[in-house]
């Protein structure tokens, strides 16, 4: 069963979204606990790396998700 191009939209919305959410929950816990974190100043680096490459990978995806429905809607 093939889904409507519409809900396919949507649904990559969404999981875009929960990206972007991730990543800024990511960032605020090491930029909030980065004394507490038992962490190298390396292993700091990289887990705000990734949570600045999930908010800002989500962002964009969202971005495209947004113009591809705004151009297939009929």
């Amino acid at each position: 069963m093939t889904m409507p191009l519409q809900q396919t939209w949507q649904r990559q919305m969404r999981m875009y979204a929960t990206m972007m959410g991730a990543g800024l929950l990511v960032l605020l816990a090491t930029y909030i606990n980065a004394d507490a974190l038992s962490l190298s100043v390396q292993g700091l680096y990289l887990l705000a790396a990734a949570g600045g490459l999930l908010l800002l990978g989500g962002a964009f995806g969202f971005a495209l998700a947004v113009f591809f429905k705004l151009w297939h809607r009929h």
